[in-house]
């Protein structure tokens, strides 16, 4: 359900954030949710937008938070700047479909 990949880049991209343990538990929510509903083999799914003055460093715009699933196993979470859009498609993601789900703050 989860991959070592997953969990390794969580870590770093989720965890290692001055956010409350609140936000990362339901971010965590977010990720297992989707994972047991998936209905397709491959997707990427935008699951939360951080505040870039509060929760990221300075230096940091990578604003969005997606995980991508195959095969109902969560393979990886990456975060993303909004204003860049360049591989922001099915086609860029290399999955079935895209779509935003984002954590209820």
């Amino acid at each position: 359900m989860i991959s070592q990949h997953f969990k390794e880049r969580y870590q770093e991209r989720v965890h290692s954030l001055n956010i409350s343990n609140d936000l990362k538990r339901n971010i965590l929510q977010k990720v297992m949710n989707r994972v047991v509903n998936s209905r397709v083999s491959s997707e990427s799914v935008c699951i939360h937008k951080f505040d870039t003055e509060t929760d990221l460093p300075r230096y940091d715009d990578e604003n969005e938070l997606w995980i991508t699933i195959r095969d109902r196993v969560v393979t990886t979470i990456i975060r993303r700047s909004e204003h860049n859009r360049k591989y922001t498609s099915e086609i860029g993601f290399d999955v079935q479909q895209i779509d935003y789900d984002l954590v209820k703050v």
